[in-house]
């Protein structure tokens, strides 16, 4: 009977373990991870800012690395009483940007769940004569962002409030519908509202009040000194840090971008380019796929130690255009070190008089995911033209990389959409599925006519045997071997 009960528990033992090794798991950008418990069984939930504080229940989600900046030798970022954006936080707080002691940008926001404020892709670049900034979009409708500038005895000053990817994007003479001319609110400490933003202007600091987006530029009365001379090697311009082994390296801002427009509608969108190598970098840019939607206004760029380049692109979607997702890479390669980057783009194309419209969200904790697991999406499908009139539509959700490969098509479901259709569906990640971004596409067909739309996720290798995750196997094991041999000994 004792021999029985001991194969019985050391079964269980087995069972244990394998349990934990089958669902630890751990998103790529995680580092620490957080241990909850469920049923008894051992999970590793992300915690990709590893502030002890999983992400499902984490209101602010990032980093100070996490932020894209060019031209700031030491940013901070303070959230209410907090010296760092480290942690949770709950209802209205202050969030301030610093370079050093010199305020760049803050603004209030309400810290909640149901909103998570997400870090990841944020930028902010400064130079002598502008702030550009992109939040991606997670200002709440009530909420607004001052942006402050060093006055390098300006001339003219412009002000732009538009969602932009580079600060190119600005016109030249400040004429664009979404640009405001501050030229009189220069050293005027008064202040000026015009276009629902407020300018301020003490003869040292410029601060503009009520942005909702991006930038803010001025214009020296004298030509702006010349640039330094390079750094010694282990340091960059501005005393940005880098490893001096990486004679030639480069990073590309952002590394996916999505845009969605109408047929017939156009849009330039811009990328930054930056050398944090040691050498001068030829890059060379190739497009793979988006031929017809898109064109590239340049192919190369000569880009010198510490030098930041911009790339624009141009999307134009014919009239004739199936609506759809469509995906495309760009390629950027050194020439001389053959080093290369690849960015995303993703052009959703849409119907202007849809008769049905749908929108795909995956949730934060399936946005990394294992090979061969499953993940959820939140459909909803709205029936825009036929409102109030059940109307049969068919579903097909497919996943999808960055080549447009399909790796997973589902069947088409028919459903009836009468005014709003939300449901949850789990689509499995094929086993063989490498790392990397892929996309998630939702498409609802009516007759002839078709709607889709999309969102990313990222498939991780397995961190099995992460030497954190070994720990807390070593460990369980041996409390499992002295519980065994405590019980033996009273047997």
């Amino acid at each position: 009977m004792i021999l029985n009960q001991n194969r019985i528990f050391l079964i269980g033992v087995i069972v244990l373990l394998l349990a934990v090794c089958g669902v630890a798991y751990i998103d790529a950008k995680n580092i620490t991870g957080a241990l909850t418990a469920d049923f008894g069984v051992a999970v590793i939930s992300p915690d990709r800012d590893s502030d002890g504080i999983i992400d499902k229940n984490d209101t602010l989600i990032g980093q100070v690395s996490w932020v894209t900046t060019d031209g700031i030798d030491n940013l901070t970022i303070t959230v209410g009483n907090a010296s760092s954006p480290n942690g949770t936080f709950d209802g209205m707080q202050e969030v301030v940007f610093y370079d050093g002691a010199l305020v760049l940008l803050n603004f209030t926001h309400n810290f909640n769940l149901t909103q998570q404020f997400n870090m990841e892709g944020m930028i902010v670049n400064v130079s002598d004569n502008y702030i550009f900034t992109n939040m991606q979009n997670q200002l709440l409708s009530n909420e607004y962002k001052s942006l402050y500038l060093t006055d390098n005895d300006f001339a003219k000053l412009c002000a732009k409030d538009a969602e932009i990817s580079a600060i190119s994007e600005m016109s030249s003479e400040c004429t664009d519908a979404d640009e405001t001319s501050f030229d009189d609110c220069i050293s005027n400490s008064a202040g000026i509202t015009r276009n629902n933003l407020t300018c301020y202007d003490n003869g040292t600091i410029t601060r503009t009040d009520n942005f909702k987006y991006s930038a803010l530029r001025g214009t020296p009365r004298t030509p702006a000194p010349p640039a330094p001379a390079a750094a010694p090697a282990g340091t960059g311009p501005a005393g940005i840090s880098f490893t001096t082994s990486l004679a030639s390296d480069f990073i590309v801002v952002p590394d996916v971008i999505g845009v969605t427009l109408f047929r017939g509608e156009a849009k330039k969108i811009t990328f930054s380019v930056k050398n944090t190598g040691l050498k001068g970098i030829n890059i060379t840019v190739k497009q793979k796929g988006l031929e017809d939607l898109m064109m590239l206004a340049q192919k190369e760029l000569s880009i010198g130690i510490g030098e930041t380049k911009t790339l624009d692109a141009n999307i134009f979607v014919p009239s004739g255009t199936k609506p759809g997702v469509y995906v495309g890479t760009l390629v950027f390669r050194d020439s001389k070190s053959g080093l290369e980057r690849s960015v995303a783009v993703i052009i959703e194309v849409k119907e202007k008089e849809a008769l049905f419209d749908i929108s795909v969200r995956i949730p934060l904790e399936y946005k990394w995911v294992l090979p061969g697991s499953n993940i959820s999406a939140e459909i909803t499908m709205d029936n825009i033209g036929l409102k109030g009139k059940p109307v049969d539509v068919g579903l097909i959700i497919y996943i999808m990389d960055m080549n447009r490969t399909k790796l997973y098509q589902g069947s088409k479901e028919f459903l009836a959409v009468e005014t709003e259709l939300k449901l949850t569906r789990h689509i499995p990640v094929p086993a063989s599925t490498p790392a990397g971004k892929y996309v998630l596409v939702g498409e609802v067909v009516y007759g002839n006519t078709t709607a889709a739309s999309y969102d990313t996720f990222d498939v991780t290798s397995s961190l099995l045997f992460d030497p954190q995750i070994m720990a807390l196997l070593v460990l369980v094991a041996l409390i499992i071997f002295f519980a065994y041999r405590r019980r033996k000994r009273k047997e």
